[in-house]
């Protein structure tokens, strides 16, 4: 009787692990795909904006108000990435099964980016240089909104919400990632506004592609 209940409990666990992989590698393929689809769009947005804003008529200068205020770090560049990956591996080395989550949750946060950054395409960075663009980390123009600040804010979002941090750790952690964000001149102060009303909104009302994957696979 033993045995079997264990044989049944063994079935149990590999089934459900098949499942997860399936969906996991569902998950994997949506996200391919969109990553092949997402390299022609920054190819193209990055040339068209390009065009338009060397052009003298079309002025490059913006009103923001934090970098009117704030130095230019360029040297900062690279701290948000580092925050965003501290962050996302602290999440994956205190509960690894919360990673499924988050990845559904980036997904929908990166479609209704690729979305956005097609409406207003405002001006670079002097000194930034289109032949530097990549996938991961981005381009030049694709400012509204803040991926990397957006990935972040939902993942100490996660973190609070199962107990892993406190608020004001979660707090710390966002201010200074859009400090740095400011500093090195990577977005404007509304890409992190508008970042930061697309997460509420996606995590708000559960926008998650694992909860389709859940009913429909």
């Amino acid at each position: 009787m033993q045995f079997n209940f264990n044989v049944i409990k063994l079935n149990k666990f590999i089934i459900h692990n098949i499942m997860n992989f399936h969906k996991c590698s569902i998950l994997f393929l949506l996200y391919a795909l969109f990553y092949i689809a997402h390299g022609y769009n920054l190819d193209n947005l990055e040339t068209k904006s390009e065009k338009f804003y060397e052009k003298k008529e079309n002025a490059k200068k913006v009103q923001d108000f934090f970098h009117n205020i704030l130095p230019h770090y360029a040297q900062f560049e690279y701290a948000s990435d580092l925050i965003s990956c501290l962050v996302i591996a602290y999440l994956a080395l205190m509960k690894f099964n919360l990673i499924y989550q988050l990845s559904g949750f980036i997904f929908t946060l990166v479609i209704l980016r690729q979305i956005l950054i097609q409406m207003t395409i405002l001006p670079k960075n002097e000194i930034c240089n289109i032949q530097q663009s990549s996938l991961l980390r981005g381009g030049c123009y694709d400012k509204i909104f803040s991926g990397h600040f957006g990935i972040t804010f939902l993942s100490t979002l996660i973190l609070y919400d199962n107990g892993l941090i406190n608020k004001f750790f979660a707090i710390v952690v966002n201010v200074v990632n859009a400090l740095f964000i400011l500093l090195s001149r990577c977005h404007y102060t509304i890409d992190i506004i508008v970042s930061i009303l697309v997460v509420v909104i996606i995590y708000q009302n559960n926008l998650n592609i694992c909860n389709y994957l859940e009913k429909y696979f």
